[in-house]
């Protein structure tokens, strides 16, 4: 890869990421337990095998609706095999590292 292409991508994934920090924000408006990393792993699965590889994919970000979230986030909960009634004291808690993502998506 050269050093342009490698730039450029790098410069996407921080777009990237600001993107779903400022979408993230506006879901936290309406449910404060939702973090980044529940949007991003929404956008994995949605995206699946679909690669983001400029800025202008990426708006598909702002499209997101905050009750696919919710929906996403309690299916994620519900089909966990460690799950127990502990977890559903407050299933929406988790932290992970956010550019782990950004990678899967632009491949």
């Amino acid at each position: 890869m050269s050093k342009v292409n490698k730039m450029q991508r790098e410069v996407t994934c921080n777009y990237l990421i600001k993107m779903i920090e400022l979408k993230t924000l506006e879901f936290k408006l309406i449910n404060p337990n939702i973090t980044v990393k529940n949007v991003t792993d929404y956008l994995l699965d949605v995206l699946k095998s679909r690669k983001i590889t400029d800025v202008s994919d990426g708006a598909y970000i702002f499209n997101l609706k905050v009750n696919r979230i919710i929906e996403f986030m309690n299916n994620q909960g519900i089909t966990d095999n460690n799950l127990s009634l502990d977890n559903f004291k407050d299933m929406f808690t988790t932290k992970k590292i956010k550019n782990k993502f950004i990678l899967v998506l632009l491949g």
